[in-house]
C-alpha cells in the first residue's frame, strides 16, 4: 500500500529552481555574437537585447512579435506594396535600418517606411538605408506599438522629427479584447516640430505626402488605407482573395445566367418553330381540304354536266324520234289520201 509523502520545507528548498523561460531570458529579442574558440570553429553566443538595442537596432537582431503586432503590418505592407508596384520611384520597406547621416542621431528600423524618389531599384538588397547616399528619406513611417517595447510614442517622436520625417503614424493595439483592436494617431512635421494629425469628418488621418487616408474600421480590428484621389481602398491580401473569389463567383453566376437565358431563348425559338410548323401544317391541311373540296365540287359539276348532256341528248333523241314518228304518220296519211284520190279518178 502506497503511503503519502509528507511535505518537508527543508528538502523542498534543496530542489533546483525551475529553468528560466525563453521569454524571460529574451524579453526584447536576441542577437548572435561570435565568440572565439580554441579550435577555430565559428561559435556564437545568443545575447539578450535591451530596450536601448531596440532604439538603435543592428542588422541581424531577432525581435519576435505578437500576432497583434505582425498581422496589421502584413496587411499594410502587402496592400501598400501592391499599390506602389508600378511606381519604381516609391518603395515600401519594413524593419529596414535607417542611417540618417546626422551626427549624434541614432538609427531606427521603422515597422513601415514609405520612401519616395528612389534612384536605386526598390528591390535592391539593402541591409541599411543610408539617407545621404540614397539622396532621399522616408516621407512617412509607421510603428505598431508593443507593450513591452515603449518609446514609439515618446523617443521616436523626437527621433523622427529630428530625422526630418514628414509624417509619422502610430498604431496602438488594445489587447484587452480577445481580438485585438487598434487606435490610430499620427504627426505631421511643421517647421521642424511634429503637430498631431486631426482626423477628418470620416475619421481618417490624411497623409499629404502620399495622398492616402488611414483609418481603423470593423470596430477597430482592421486598418484601412484609401486613395483619397479615387476613393478606392487598398485591399489586403485576404480582401484581394475575397474580391477575386467574389469576381469569379459573379462571373460564374453571369455565365450560368447567360447560359440559362440562351437556353430559354433556344427553347422559345424551338417553341416558335414548332408553333410555326404546326401553323404551316394546319394551313397545308386546310389548303389540301379546300383543294379536295374544290376537286369534289368540280367532279360533281362535271358529273352533273355529263348527266345534263346525257339527258339533253336523250330528250333530243326522243324529240327526233317523235318528230320522225309524226312525219311517218303524216306521210302515211298523205299516201292514204293520194291512194284514195287515185281510186276516185279511176
Amino acid at each position: 500500500m502506497l503511503q503519502a509523502r509528507g511535505f518537508d520545507a527543508q528538502s523542498e528548498a534543496s530542489y533546483p529552481p525551475p529553468p528560466e523561460s525563453f521569454a524571460t531570458r529574451f524579453p526584447y529579442g536576441w542577437r548572435y555574437v561570435m565568440k572565439p574558440s580554441l579550435n577555430g570553429a565559428d561559435n556564437y553566443d545568443q545575447i539578450p537585447l535591451t530596450l536601448a538595442d531596440l532604439q538603435n537596432p543592428q542588422l541581424g537582431d531577432q525581435v519576435p512579435q505578437r500576432h497583434a503586432h505582425s498581422q496589421p503590418l502584413v496587411d499594410l505592407v502587402s496592400s501598400l506594396k501592391t499599390y506602389y508596384a508600378k511606381d519604381p520611384s516609391i518603395g515600401v520597406f519594413t524593419d529596414l535600418i535607417m542611417d540618417w547621416g546626422i551626427p549624434g542621431l541614432s538609427g531606427a528600423a521603422p515597422d513601415i517606411a514609405i520612401i519616395p524618389n528612389l534612384k536605386r531599384h526598390k528591390e535592391a538588397d539593402r541591409g541599411t538605408f543610408k539617407v545621404v547616399d540614397e539622396g532621399t528619406r522616408p516621407s512617412l513611417v509607421m510603428e505598431v506599438m508593443s507593450p513591452g517595447s515603449p518609446g514609439d510614442d515618446t523617443n521616436k517622436v523626437t527621433l523622427y522629427a529630428q530625422a526630418g520625417i514628414a509624417e509619422y503614424l502610430l498604431l496602438k493595439p488594445d489587447l484587452t479584447h480577445e481580438l485585438p483592436r487598434y487606435e490610430l494617431s499620427g504627426y505631421r512635421l511643421e517647421s521642424g516640430v511634429y503637430q498631431p494629425l486631426v482626423p477628418n469628418e470620416r475619421g481618417r488621418l490624411l497623409s499629404q505626402t502620399l495622398q492616402l487616408g488611414f483609418e481603423v474600421i470593423d470596430q477597430g480590428r482592421q486598418v484601412r488605407v484609401t486613395d483619397v484621389r479615387t476613393g478606392r481602398p487598398l485591399l489586403t491580401p485576404i480582401e484581394t482573395e475575397k474580391a477575386r473569389l467574389a469576381a469569379e463567383a459573379r462571373a460564374q453566376a453571369e455565365t450560368e445566367a447567360r447560359a440559362q437565358t440562351e437556353a430559354a431563348l433556344v427553347q422559345t425559338e424551338a417553341a416558335r418553330v414548332q408553333t410555326e410548323a404546326a401553323r404551316q401544317q394546319e394551313q397545308a391541311a386546310r389548303l389540301a381540304a379546300e383543294a379536295r373540296a374544290q376537286a369534289e365540287a368540280l367532279a360533281r359539276a362535271q358529273t352533273e354536266a355529263a348527266r345534263q348532256q346525257e339527258q339533253a341528248a336523250r330528250l333530243a333523241a326522243q324529240a327526233q324520234a317523235q318528230a320522225e314518228a309524226e312525219a311517218r304518220v303524216r306521210l302515211e296519211k298523205r299516201l292514204q289520201e293520194l291512194e284514195a284520190l287515185l281510186k276516185l279518178r279511176t
